[in-house]
């Protein structure tokens, strides 16, 4: 080895961020959000499942545990059917969470908007703890 290149060398410390990082101003907002936004709501738990009769769409899930799912919705399904599908596939994911875009990175607001409306169509969303 290298003077410098170990894994406690001087050279290399500190603290850093990671790709897909937030700014601190985001991960304030995303707190904010995630208080008011709880990882289950008052409505029904059960998932429908999609309409094949109407257009659909897929969203890439990327959960708070690093792995990731892709589902299926309708256009016209809620941003809440998104909790609820993840509730009904991971059980287990009990912690709040904040469903995030991922480029650009924002929260996503508005439970009761359509995908559609929502502009999530193929999207990529991040549940954010």
């Amino acid at each position: 080895m290298t003077p410098g290149s170990g894994p406690s060398s001087p050279y290399f410390t500190g603290s850093g961020r990671t790709l897909g990082g937030s700014a601190a101003g985001a991960s304030t907002s995303a707190a904010a959000a995630a208080a008011a936004a709880p990882a289950s709501d008052s409505g029904p738990v059960e998932w429908a499942g999609v309409d094949e009769s109407k257009p659909t769409t897929s969203l890439q899930l990327r959960l708070p545990d690093g792995s990731r799912m892709v589902a299926r919705f309708n256009h016209t399904h809620l941003v809440r059917d998104i909790r609820r599908f993840v509730r009904a596939s991971r059980p287990d994911l009990t912690a709040p969470y904040v469903l995030m875009t991922a480029f650009p990175n924002k929260v996503v607001e508005g439970e009761e908007q359509t995908l559609e409306a929502a502009g999530l169509l193929n999207a990529v969303i991040i549940l954010k703890q």
